[in-house]
């Protein structure tokens, strides 16, 4: 089995480590792969073992140490199914929250009812290189999912290609049929590893993928060039056709909408109202990674405020946000 997945999971760490470099690389250099803090993603495995949590796991993201940098395993919903006879998971990270600039970090699956642990490929999870990244959306038309990943190469220039056809009358004038043409652009890799370049063809071979909303409509295999002196990266050009007219239309796959579904107080009261302001959401509801508090905007008080929740007086129990009246009011 061939995983050509941009997170690949693997239940050894030294194993997710091994990107297939050439073995007479001695400078290494494995940033392609981002995911933007602010936005979500989703990957589909195709571990050869097979991998399931039966909705017991935790994520947290990891050092090369495997330290533990964040718990985001409320940001992380995954879908169970079998693919081909062997158990899969389609996964998906909303809104890290945290930036980690051009460090390399991993992701690492637990499940935990046992002692099965499983550890991405490295990647950068940072919205510092936002001018030179672009977003890809990914499907088969049979897929349940659009798979999407964020990789590290530019758009550069627009450019364009005609077909037309000719023919000769018999007066022997020389005729063109109506000129069709091909919107292109071109994107740059200043630097792709192995790896990366191996899941970017598979990508590009997909019935329908969008780079940076717009619809690639051709399908196109590259070919690699050169490495760069003893490192394990080389550059790559590409063009592709474009469609202006298609646009993808982001939307949360796995996850459920969160929804307010109770409010207390809620009507008229015409005494003394609750001590306690609940706020019950369809989801479970987690703050940001370091965040002192969150703001929900709802129709509470028939829009006159937002409620503003700072975690030092908010408890927090599932879905329900529960605070005092005096902490919103500052009575």
């Amino acid at each position: 089995m061939n995983d050509l997945s941009f997170i690949r999971l693997e239940p050894n760490f030294n194993d997710a480590k091994y990107l297939r470099a050439s073995t007479a690389s001695k400078i290494f250099y494995n940033g392609q792969i981002i995911l933007c803090p602010n936005q979500t993603y989703l990957q589909t495995t195709n571990c050869p073992l097979g991998i399931a949590f039966d909705g017991n796991y935790k994520v947290t993201i990891i050092d090369c140490n495997e330290n533990e940098l964040q718990d985001i395993t409320y940001n992380v919903a995954i879908n169970e199914r079998t693919i081909n006879g062997v158990q899969q998971i389609d996964f998906e990270i909303a809104s890290i929250g945290v930036d980690y600039f051009a460090k390399n970090v991993y992701l690492k699956f637990r499940h935990t009812v046992s002692n099965y642990v499983w550890y991405s490929n490295p990647l950068q999870i940072t919205n510092y290189f936002d001018d030179i990244s672009s977003r890809f959306n990914y499907k088969n038309a049979n897929d349940t999912y659009y798979q999407s990943i964020t990789l590290k190469c530019f758009f550069s220039v627009n450019d364009a290609e005609s077909n037309s056809s000719e023919y000769v009358t018999y007066e022997g004038k020389k005729i063109t049929s109506r000129l069709i043409t091909t919107e292109l652009e071109q994107y740059f890799f200043d630097s792709i590893d192995n790896f990366t370049f191996r899941r970017l063809n598979n990508l590009l071979s997909r019935n329908i993928v969008y780079i940076n909303g717009n619809r690639i409509t051709n399908k196109q295999t590259l070919s690699s060039k050169a490495r760069a002196g003893d490192t394990n990266i080389f550059s790559l050009d590409f063009k592709v056709a474009i469609d202006y007219n298609d646009i993808f239309v982001e939307e949360l796959q796995i996850f459920d909408s969160l929804e307010l579904v109770d409010i207390i107080p809620s009507g008229s009261y015409t005494s003394q109202i609750p001590v306690y302001a609940n706020r019950t959401f369809s989801n479970i509801f987690a703050l940001p990674f370091g965040s002192n508090g969150a703001i929900i905007n709802n129709k509470t008080f028939n829009n006159t405020f937002s409620d503003i929740f700072g975690s030092n007086e908010t408890i927090i129990n599932n879905k329900t946000f529960n605070n005092k009246f005096s902490d919103i009011f500052g009575a």
